[in-house]
């Protein structure tokens, strides 16, 4: 298969010439999933009988790593994602999430960049590649972005230096880069990144620095953000540990209004911190993660889509961490939403949104084929002052809330190519208003992956 498709892609571009002046090689994955759930209309939309609904699909994802090496420093990269999609859902469309029928190409050029790396070690690689994470899950929501990113070996580690261009910055649709010589800069968003990859002993540490220029015509929507991470991880022994701290500061170019929670500058902190036991096949662990929450500025330090320490599957998941009328959704009114189109409150919907979250798990080795998992997990959001505001019925439940979640899971290793994996999970959402609590939520699924 993986020859077939190397194949494919040979002939693709033989006409550019690029298989022929190059050596193509090619990995990926792809994976077919079921999943269910239960009782989950009850927290993200809503209706009268939500407690009594429960839904189940299948879907599917093919991703394909090319990479053409043209000599031994200088390679040309591209991801592509092919036929991401629910069974069934939207007749033959292709659909990037399971809750979202948003109809995409069948096959979707993820990633496409090159490298080189020059005789003094210095490292260029320019063009759309991964962006949105770093360091360990915690904050990190994986996206796509157009990077300039510079490695510098030194006597310290690697400096790293990015320019990046966000690729569809915001969720109404618009793009970071939207001006002409006529009108100026307009909804343009630039990013500058310095970073460190280091190690002393046995522990890793990178820290980064971003700054986050976003400019526009209408100045309402002009921000600076300056956003300072620090990731750490190491052992010791049988222990191991990872750990991530976050700043983030939000300087609105429009003047403060405390009656309109959009023009509020704001500063968010996050905190994380995993630690492990490592007893042959046994692994036992705790973590602990908060993200604090600006009651003048109604916005949040976002965990991130990314985040699911210990395995969680609901917190981490669809029910309670990603989407609209989650915990960290704000659910703008139409009239808020035109007025304010790139306020940050908007974009509060990956993962949770300023909680406090704390769990145990553990991982056990049966066999060298078989991994079976567990974990247990309490969060609280915070939503202080959120009943001031009009239209805030959407997040007034959440302030105070109390989630538990207990999950379990296996994973199978069928052949090195092969892997069957699955889980069902278990929370209870107790609101922190006169909301009716939810049933019990359950959320399930299973997954078939050949690796080539």
């Amino acid at each position: 298969m993986k020859k077939l498709i190397a194949l494919m892609f040979a002939v693709l571009f033989l006409g550019a010439g690029i298989a022929t002046a190059s050596d193509l090689s090619m990995t990926g994955k792809y994976t077919v999933r079921g999943q269910y759930f239960d009782n989950g209309g009850k927290v993200t939309a809503p209706p009268a009988d939500a407690d009594d609904r429960s839904y189940a699909a299948y879907d599917q994802e093919l991703t394909a790593d090319s990479k053409w090496k043209m000599d031994d420093t200088t390679f040309v990269f591209a991801r592509f994602n092919i036929r991401d999609q629910t069974w069934g859902k939207n007749g033959n469309t292709v659909t990037e999430e399971l809750n979202d029928g948003t109809p995409e190409d069948n096959i979707e050029a993820q990633q496409v960049w090159g490298q080189t790396t020059f005789a003094n070690g210095i490292s260029l690689k320019v063009g759309l590649m991964a962006a949105g994470a770093w360091g360990t899950d915690f904050g990190n929501t994986s996206t796509e972005a157009y990077r300039v990113f510079t490695t510098v070996p030194t006597q310290i580690g690697n400096v790293i230096g990015i320019l990046e261009k966000p690729n569809g910055y915001g969720l109404t649709g618009q793009t970071s880069e939207n001006g002409s010589d006529s009108i100026g800069e307009n909804n343009d968003t630039d990013v500058y990144h310095l970073a460190l990859v280091t190690k002393l002993g046995d522990v890793n540490i990178a820290p980064i620095v971003s700054f986050i220029n976003a400019n526009n015509n209408n100045y309402a929507a002009d921000a600076q953000q300056i956003l300072v991470q620090l990731s750490i991880t190491g052992k010791a022994g049988m222990i191991g540990y990872e750990a991530d701290f976050s700043f983030r500061d939000v300087d609105k170019t429009i003047p403060e209004n405390v009656l309109v929670t959009s023009t509020m500058d704001y500063q968010l902190f996050g905190a994380y911190g995993n630690v492990w036991y490592q007893m042959q096949a046994l692994r036992i662990g705790a973590f602990a993660a908060y993200g604090s929450w600006d009651e003048d500025a109604q916005a949040g330090y976002d965990f991130g889509d990314d985040f699911a320490p210990g395995k969680l599957l609901l917190m981490g998941d669809g029910l309670l961490g990603e989407g609209t009328g989650n915990v960290g959704a704000q659910n703008p009114s139409a009239a808020a939403l035109a007025a304010y189109p790139d306020s940050d409150k908007w974009n509060n919907e990956g993962g949770m949104i300023g909680s406090s979250l704390f769990g145990i798990y553990g991982e056990y080795a049966v066999t060298d084929k078989l991994t079976l998992s567990a974990v247990a997990a309490y969060a609280t959001p915070d939503r202080d002052r959120s009943n001031d505001f009009a239209g805030s019925a959407a997040i007034r439940k959440w302030d105070d809330a109390e989630i538990f979640e207990l999950s379990g899971g296996f994973v199978y290793k069928i052949t090195p190519s092969l892997t069957y994996d699955g889980g069902v999970g278990m929370a209870t959402v107790d609101y922190g208003d006169a909301t009716v609590d939810p049933d019990t939520l359950v959320e399930a699924f299973h997954r078939l992956s050949f690796a080539f």
